[in-house]
């Protein structure tokens, strides 16, 4: 028979509890939405964030699962150029030359990452802080479409940074990553998340085909495990642009481990092929 110390039940049924009551808040938040885009979104309860510092309380709202894909980017720059928003269109388009950024190996991703259906649900990379806002503002109006059905509008938007954290933290109130654990490999060593597994945040390299963690580049959208939110990728795979102009957040595929955490932030000007986004909604 094995024995447990009392303060590891305690723990265990700590955790059990309140896994419970979120999967019972997450099913019951979940009919506000149409039902067409349910699948789409993970509910993140009210909870609070310790930023700088300071606590800031988040409210309750809804998060997408994963990043914003290549498909769906390109739905949003399809049904502008059909509504005849051309102007809108050559704006917000995808830059796929930010490729050349990297490295030399990376030519085949300019002409297919974007458009290829191979890469379908892989995160866009290469957008606009603008270019996010505006797909935000176009899945609201497809959204709205819906009120009437449930009885609720809503508020699609990029989430603020406290917002981010906070459901990267989970059931937490402060993680390292957003499965809950201390390190970004499990006992057997395989990786938890897509990042740079040769590099510390001192290196310098300018680019590594270093990938055990079986991409070598970004991954498809819902890789690897979702928190307990539902929410896949996190951490690595690409850098999430938030509502503050300029702060992403969670790393990228070329983050080392020590930069890919819950509140790893860095700063863009420009689209990057590190760079996607994904939104929130919240019910008016």
């Amino acid at each position: 028979m094995n024995y447990y110390p009392r303060t590891t039940i305690v723990l265990f049924l700590v955790l059990f509890v309140s896994t419970v009551s979120f999967t019972i808040f997450g099913k019951k938040e979940m009919k506000a939405l149409p039902k067409v885009y349910r699948e789409l979104f993970g509910a993140v309860p009210a909870g609070e964030v310790n930023i700088d510092g300071k606590m800031q309380t988040t409210t309750s709202l809804f998060m997408m699962q994963s990043e914003v894909s290549n498909k769906e980017y390109r739905d949003f720059l399809n049904d502008l150029k059909a509504s005849g928003q051309t102007q809108a269109y050559d704006q917000y388009k995808i830059d796929s030359t930010g490729w050349l950024q990297i490295a030399t190996y990376c030519e085949p991703f300019v002409t297919y990452y974007h458009q290829h259906p191979a890469y379908d649900n892989y995160p866009v990379v290469n957008v606009s802080y603008d270019g996010a806002l505006a797909y935000a503002a176009w899945l609201e109006s497809k959204m709205n479409v819906h009120t009437a059905k449930t009885g609720y509008s809503y508020e699609v938007r990029l989430p603020s940074k406290a917002e981010w954290i906070r459901a990267a933290n989970g059931l937490q109130q402060q993680s390292n990553y957003a499965w809950g654990g201390p390190y970004v490999r499990n006992a057997k060593g395989c990786a938890l998340c897509n990042f740079n597994g040769k590099l510390n945040a001192q290196d310098t390299i300018e680019v590594s085909l270093y990938h055990d963690d079986d991409a070598m580049i970004t991954a498809p959208s819902k890789s690897y495990f979702p928190n307990v939110f539902g929410l896949y990728n996190l951490n690595g795979n690409v850098e999430e642009m938030v509502q503050e102009r300029g702060i992403a957040m969670g790393g990228s595929w070329r983050s080392p481990a020590d930069a890919v955490l819950n509140t790893s932030e860095t700063n863009y000007t420009n689209p990057s092929p590190t760079l996607g986004f994904r939104c929130v909604v919240v019910l008016r």
